[in-house]
């Protein structure tokens, strides 16, 4: 996207979120970025595993589903 109407007529080049151009990041960025989903993928599936295992009692199936998934995928 380009802005216009600035005070010289230029057109100027837009800035994404990191102010660096669209599709143009530092490494360091790059890593904060992965560091940071990969912490709320961390975070997301010991929250679902600690939810199977207390849904246990009432949700056999459902935890045993997930397991012979996850061993599956495990080999």
């Amino acid at each position: 996207m380009v802005e216009q109407g600035t005070a010289s007529g230029d057109q100027v080049e837009e800035k994404g979120p990191w102010n660096v151009e669209i599709g143009k990041a530092t490494w360091e960025e790059y890593r904060s970025v992965v560091r940071a989903c990969r912490d709320a993928t961390r975070k997301a599936k010991a929250h679902l595993e600690l939810k199977l295992a207390r849904d246990i009692k009432n949700n056999k199936k459902g935890f045993f589903n997930y397991i012979s998934c996850s061993g599956a995928a495990a080999e």
